[in-house]
C-alpha cells in the first residue's frame, strides 16, 4: 500500500474533494469549518448542490474552482503562499 507521503499531492487533494462530496450528500453532516482543506470544502459544497438538485454555478466554473482549490491546498502543504495571495 502506498502511503500518503508517496502519492502526488494532486491525488491526495482529489481524494479529499471526493470525501467532502460524499459528506455533503449526507444531510445530517454540518458545514465544514476552515480546518478542512479547500478541496474538501469544494467537494462538500458540490455534494450539497447535488443533494438539493440545484447547482450553485455552471459546471465549467465549478471545474475552475476545483482546480483553484487543489492549487491552494498544494501551496499550503508546501508552505507557500496560495495563488490568491493568502497563506
Amino acid at each position: 500500500m502506498i502511503s500518503d507521503a508517496d502519492r502526488p499531492p494532486e491525488e491526495r487533494f482529489l481524494d479529499e474533494m471526493a470525501e467532502g462530496y460524499l459528506d455533503g450528500r449526507t444531510p445530517d453532516n454540518p458545514e465544514p469549518s476552515a480546518n478542512r482543506s479547500a478541496s474538501y470544502r469544494h467537494g462538500f459544497a458540490n455534494g450539497r448542490d447535488d443533494l438539493a438538485a440545484k447547482p450553485r454555478l455552471p459546471a465549467a466554473v465549478l471545474r475552475l474552482l476545483a482546480d483553484q482549490a487543489i492549487r491552494e491546498d498544494i501551496a499550503r502543504a508546501e508552505g507557500k503562499t496560495s495563488p490568491r495571495g493568502q497563506s
